[in-house]
């Protein structure tokens, strides 16, 4: 059996949980011509029904994610940066143990 595909281009790899399928779709998404992925392909494409929650739990991590659409419509998510990615010259976030 084939591999079900991200928007028809990439593979979907197996994962063991839903926010690791979440950080995966979000960071394929923003190097894909698109950029986005919708709340619908969360939905019916990775079986994720509650993605609001993960997508707060990310946000609370530190991910920063814009949401696209306008209010009252299917939300469309757009990865803008990892944690990983923050510049630590221009990260104006309190460092835990630094001042």
């Amino acid at each position: 059996m084939d591999a079900p595909y991200f928007k028809n281009k990439v593979p979907i790899p197996v994962f063991g949980t839903h926010r690791a399928k979440v950080e995966w779709a979000l960071q394929t998404a923003r190097a894909m011509q698109e950029h986005s992925v919708s709340s619908n392909e969360f939905v019916y494409t990775f079986g994720i029904p509650r993605i609001s929650g993960i997508i707060h739990q990310l946000r609370e991590l530190g991910w920063v994610i814009e949401n696209l659409a306008p209010k009252g419509k299917t939300a469309k998510y757009k990865l803008i940066r990892t944690p990983s990615e923050w510049d630590a010259l221009s990260d104006n976030r309190i460092k835990i143990g630094k001042i």
